[in-house]
């Protein structure tokens, strides 16, 4: 019962969360809009030798850096347990090794808790 006059009391506030949450998601996609134009139209400013290939580079890398950005915080990568972030990080560490005979496991010396050697 008390969760439910919680919710009731909560409900306000709730829908106003949301509201900003949806209005600033439209104003970042609209960011995302912009300087994907500004990219285009920086292309074409470079194509008709407006600016200079380092200014290009410049302001290419800054529009870009926007835009991941921009990405980032709307699609946020999933949470990752730790072995997924090694792995992530690590991947040779994770790489299946071929399996072994019978034969050949018993030939490996075992160390003093009874586990073989990798």
């Amino acid at each position: 019962m008390a969760f439910l006059i919680d919710d009731l009391f909560l409900l306000p506030f709730k829908s106003i969360c949301q509201g900003v949450k949806e209005a600033a998601e439209q104003d970042l996609e609209n960011q995302a809009n912009e300087a994907m134009a500004s990219l285009t139209q920086l292309h074409l400013q470079l194509e008709s030798q407006e600016i200079s290939e380092g200014e290009f580079d410049e302001r290419e890398t800054a529009l870009l850096l926007r835009l991941e950005n921009i990405q980032t915080i709307l699609h946020p990568e999933p949470k990752l347990t730790k072995r997924e972030r090694l792995e992530k990080h690590f991947p040779e560490a994770f790489e299946e090794e071929p399996s072994e005979s019978p034969a050949q496991s018993k030939r490996r010396p075992a160390d003093s808790w009874g586990t073989r050697f990798s």
